[in-house]
C-alpha cells in the first residue's frame, strides 16, 4: 500500500540450489538395541538472480541478485530396537550454523534506477543453534515391500516451529 491506494506488483524469479550432506555414526549392539554416536554436516549454496517487479507503478522495485551459504554441523546420538521385520529408532541431535552471515537484500527503486539509489535491508536471521529430534520406524511389510515413517521436529529456535513428517515406500524388484 502507497498512502491510500493498493497497488499490486508481480516478478518471476529464478536461481539455482547445490548442496551436500554426509553423516557417519557407530552402533553398539546391546543385544537386539542399537545405540550409537553420530555426526553430520549439511553444506547449501542458494544462488537468487537479480528481478524487476512489475506493475507497482512508483513502488516497483529491482531486487538484486542474492547468495547464501550455510554449512551445518550435528552432532548427537541414535538408538534403536530390532522387532524382527520392524526396527523403531530415535535419534536427537545438536546443531550448529557455522556459517552464520549477516543477510540482506538490496533493492533499487525503478523509477530511481538513473542514480543508483540501492538501499539495503537486512533479513530475518535465524538463532544459529538448535536441538533437532527425530522418531520413526522401518520394516518389511513382505519381503519384497517395506515401509519407513519418520517424525522430525526442531527445537530452540526463536520465532520458529518447525515439524515434518515423511514416509517411504520401497518395492524390491
Amino acid at each position: 500500500m502507497l498512502g491510500p491506494s493498493t497497488t499490486v506488483a508481480t516478478a518471476r524469479t529464478d536461481g539455482n540450489n547445490s548442496s551436500a550432506y554426509f553423516s557417519a555414526g557407530y552402533d553398539f549392539a546391546l543385544g537386539r538395541f542399537m545405540v550409537g554416536p553420530t555426526v553430520a554436516v549439511t553444506m547449501q549454496n542458494v544462488d537468487v538472480s537479480g528481478f524487476d517487479e512489475e506493475g507497482g507503478g512508483a513502488s516497483g522495485l529491482r531486487i538484486h541478485a542474492q547468495s547464501r551459504k550455510s554449512e551445518v554441523w550435528s552432532v548427537g546420538a541414535r538408538g534403536s530396537m530390532d522387532f524382527g521385520n520392524w526396527t523403531p529408532w530415535l535419534r536427537v541431535t545438536a546443531d550448529k550454523e557455522r556459517r552464520d552471515d549477516i543477510r540482506t537484500v538490496s533493492a533499487t527503486p525503478l523509477s530511481l534506477l538513473a542514480i543508483n539509489s540501492t538501499y539495503d535491508v537486512p533479513t530475518y536471521k535465524p538463532d544459529n543453534s538448535w536441538v533437532t529430534m527425530a522418531i520413526g520406524v522401518n520394516g518389511y511389510i513382505t519381503p519384497k515391500l517395506s515401509l519407513s515413517l519418520a517424525y522430525t521436529r526442531v527445537d530452540s529456535r526463536t520465532s520458529i516451529k518447525e515439524d515434518g513428517v515423511s514416509g517411504i515406500v520401497t518395492y524390491r524388484f
